[in-house]
């Protein structure tokens, strides 16, 4: 049997991992620190954990163990209540079904974790949110699409300064060009 000081510290040295990037040996702390968190019958951080090691497997461009390890996630969050981890989980299932090819089911959950930003009012992960929404349309054929989402993701969280102010008019010109 394990005790908690062991989770955290296992939680605490993969995050250490994945911030001097090395994504494979975090990956295994935060897979090694989920297992604890279940042995301590923590779920919640123990889903913590699982979403932690899905951004690290994606970062290697593996998607697959991604979806794996996020498997149930997005609902031990939704049924403990918190919807910021719950939509974090939906965009990092998003994320590695776009990187598998999946571009519908991407797009599904990408919408279901930006539903969950806007009623929290996180603009920041809405604009990360509507940026993979805004790559899944263009991959779709959906142009216009892909550039109103993009907008909106510029207008989610505004770039100061000069640079910011091109990028909003190059992003309305299309839009003004059609008369929409």
């Amino acid at each position: 049997m394990n005790n908690p000081t062991q989770a955290e510290e296992s939680a605490v040295s993969a995050l250490g991992e994945y911030k001097q990037g090395q994504f494979q040996r975090a990956a295994d702390g935060f897979n090694q620190a989920r297992g604890l968190f279940l042995e301590l019958s923590q779920p919640v951080r123990a889903a913590e954990m699982a979403n932690n090691a899905a951004v690290a497997y994606l970062q290697m461009d593996q998607p697959g163990p991604a979806l794996e390890v996020l498997q149930g996630t997005p609902e031990v969050f939704a049924n403990d209540g918190n919807t910021h981890l719950q939509a974090q989980a939906l965009g990092n299932q998003a994320s590695a079904y776009e990187a598998l090819g999946n571009r519908q089911q991407a797009e599904e959950l990408y919408q279901q974790a930006l539903d969950l930003f806007r009623v929290i009012g996180d603009h920041e992960s809405e604009s990360f949110i509507l940026q993979g929404l805004s790559r899944v349309q263009l991959k779709e054929g959906r142009p216009i699409q892909a550039l109103d989402s993009m907008q909106a993701a510029m207008e989610a969280r505004p770039r100061r300064g000069l640079t910011g102010r091109i990028l909003r008019r190059l992003l309305s010109l299309p839009a003004r060009l059609l008369n929409r």
